[in-house]
């Protein structure tokens, strides 16, 4: 039990090392390395972006902090770019950091580079900052918020990450093994209690492996990672800690509960860990239903995503225009300017054949009946409808349609709901011209419906959806930007959340230059991009739940066969007399089975009744399980039987 302990100590510390750099990393790329607190400014009162500047370095120079805007943008070739402007305590510093430990590729600059960028944004420290610093800020007019970072921060990240469920498992894996390597322990320690010798030798050589484990590793990932030697240090001495204590405190409590005499004698409190397996036994079926239910519904996602990237390899290639974190075309007080400085961009993107596509209402994607008709609504341009082939009833395909009026297209099979139809068509449109309802409620001019084929497939370009690649039976409700304008702030959330997709970037990234526009976006990317990366990601995420599903498995296997063994031997001679008395197998270990199957069972109904889907996993889950105890009762069963015999003999 000693190197099975010792072998999932080892593994679980270099995983968890692995883990944290990888979650460390990604978080960072955000951020700079030695971050104490973050800094955002929200508002400023100045008229120019000079003023906050010049008073953000004024403020670092007297309170002796280096303070680094962190703005994110994409690079000509479409790859992710991270810009650093900071604003020194003193002329000589000069601040940088290697950049190839991480994904972005980093460009620094200092205070006299920074001219055209919007101060709005995220600003890091690394240094805690003034207590009074949001007052100071207030003072001169710009509002922030101030967010202190810590080590510990990343490790309540990486824990609740996808990436970080494989750490976590195993260390509960090596947790459950220090409990079974204390019992297994116990008679060398009652001799020695005997001999009126100390224990202590045996807990110092678990703890000096310990400490050599995790110094070993820590050393291997700090020559890797040479920038985040603060970072493995915090980590080593966190994991030292943690395992040592626990080693110290469940140690402590499993020799208390036994005597001397049991020790010896090698009665290791079976009843005890009895009760603490089939404890553990649950609580890893619980994690088996959920991984198996994520790593399936990752499965889907990823076939769905795979099936959508096919199709768009047909059609030309659309971008997403991704917005910065520091634009102000969202703010409230700034909502007319934004659509006069956008209304260009959108009538410069309709006339370069760009593409809105929204779902109005999610559903399953194949709506048949008249209940849920209504929520099968998807709004297009005219640039879809002449990008994308659409046949009429007559099957004839649908083109050149007017961009100047609306349109409602709707399959045959729908022609008797045409009135309701329309009549939700009207408040959708009614809706593109004002999103608060308190001019125009309901659309009262020309609305030209058109009967289409049934069974037609729709597709999907966003590739934040990927629950559905196409849709069937939907009703398309065309929507003419020309007549909108300029109230195009639907529209403007429309091009935010990416149902709204461009073509000819060149063309939409130089007038974005022109106008002065760069510090409001971070640029245009592929939905290609975006879709390879969310993939890779999903994939990952797949290979993660298979690792973890896998030792999960293995874990419950091997606590089943445990609490199976346990169950014998606390009850070895009433099995052993039952046997002799010719009780069959099922009369002597029926009451038992049943009762291990029924906790699995009422497990699984609490699973249920959140999500029925859970049903299938559920079920094979208590069949393994039922599989499993029989083989386990019999093979331990024999094994004791046998022990028994040979002991009387």
């Amino acid at each position: 039990m000693k190197k099975i302990f010792y072998l999932l100590l080892s593994v679980s510390i270099i995983s968890f090392l692995y883990t944290f750099t990888f979650i460390i990393k990604e978080s960072l790329d955000y951020t700079i390395p030695d971050i104490k607190e973050s800094i955002t400014i929200e508002t400023y009162d100045a008229n120019s972006p000079k003023y906050v500047y010049d008073f953000i370095q004024k403020y670092a120079v007297e309170h002796d902090i280096d303070i680094h805007k962190i703005v994110f943008s994409t690079s000509e070739k479409g790859e992710p770019e991270k810009k650093i402007f900071s604003f020194l305590s003193s002329e000589k510093k000069n601040y940088s950091y290697p950049s190839n430990f991480f994904k972005s590729k980093v460009e620094f600059y200092n205070r006299s580079d920074i001219i055209y960028e919007n101060p709005i944004g995220t600003y890091a420290t690394t240094k805690r900052t003034p207590k009074n610093l949001v007052y100071d800020f207030e003072k001169m007019g710009i509002s922030v918020s101030v967010e202190k970072h810590s080590m510990i921060d990343f490790i309540y990240i990486m824990f609740l990450s996808p990436f970080g469920i494989l750490s976590t498992i195993l260390l509960f894996i090596t947790i459950i093994s220090s409990i079974f390597y204390s019992f297994s322990t116990l008679k060398k320690i009652g001799i020695l209690e005997i001999m009126g010798k100390s224990t202590f030798p045996l807990l110092v050589n678990d703890v000096l492996f310990i400490l050599l484990s995790v110094t070993l590793v820590s050393l291997f990932f700090s020559i890797k990672n040479n920038i985040l030697i603060l970072y493995y240090i915090f980590i080593a001495i966190t994991l030292i800690l943690f395992f040592t204590l626990f080693l110290l405190v469940s140690r402590g409590f499993i020799i208390s509960l036994i005597s001397t005499v049991n020790k010896i004698n090698g009665k290791k409190g079976y009843d005890f860990t009895l009760k603490v397996s089939i404890f553990l036994k649950l609580i890893t079926f619980s994690i088996f239903i959920i991984i198996s239910f994520n790593l399936i519904a990752n499965v889907n996602v990823s076939k769905n995503l795979q099936t959508k990237m096919a199709s768009w390899k047909t059609n030309d290639p659309y971008y997403r225009l991704l917005f910065s974190n520091s634009t102000t075309f969202f703010d409230d007080d700034k909502r007319e300017n934004s659509n006069t400085r956008l209304l260009p961009l959108i009538t410069l993107a309709e006339n370069n054949e760009s593409i809105l596509f929204e779902k109005v209402l999610e559903d399953n994607g194949n709506v048949d009946n008249q209940v849920n008709i209504l929520s099968n609504f998807i709004s297009v341009n005219s640039n879809y409808v002449n990008s994308f082939p659409i046949y009429d009833n007559k099957e004839k395909i649908i083109g050149n349609l007017s961009p100047d009026k609306f349109y409602c297209l709707i399959p045959e099979k729908f022609a008797h709901m045409t009135d309701k139809i329309s009549d939700e068509a009207r408040k959708e449109i009614a809706f593109n011209f004002d999103v608060t309802g308190e001019k125009l409620s309901y659309y009262n001019d020309e609305l030209e419906i058109i009967s289409i084929k049934d069974n037609q497939s729709i597709l999907d370009l966003n590739s934040e959806n990927m629950s559905n690649t196409e849709y069937l039976n939907s009703i398309l409700l065309v929507v003419s930007i020309n007549s909108i304008k300029p109230n195009i702030e639907k529209l403007l959330a429309e091009v935010s959340q990416g149902n709204y997709l461009f073509q000819n970037p060149e063309k939409i990234m130089n007038f974005i230059s022109k106008n002065n526009m760069n510090s409001e976006f971070f640029g245009l990317t592929s939905q290609t991009d975006l879709a390879l990366e969310q993939l890779a990601k999903i994939n990952q995420e797949i290979t993660i739940n298979m690792m973890v599903l896998t030792f999960i498995v293995a874990i419950f296997i091997l606590l089943q066969f445990f609490v199976c063994w346990s169950y014998i031997e606390v009850n070895k001679k009433r099995n052993f007399l039952e046997y002799l008395f010719g009780k069959s197998y099922i009369q002597r270990h029926g009451k038992f089975i049943f009762s291990m199957s029924a906790l699995s069972i009422v497990i699984s109904i609490i699973f249920l009744i959140f999500n029925f889907e859970f049903l299938k996993i559920a079920l094979v889950g208590v069949l393994v399980e039922f599989i499993i105890i029989i083989i386990a009762i019999s093979v331990s069963e024999k094994n004791k039987r046998f022990a028994i015999i040979k002991k009387e003999v």
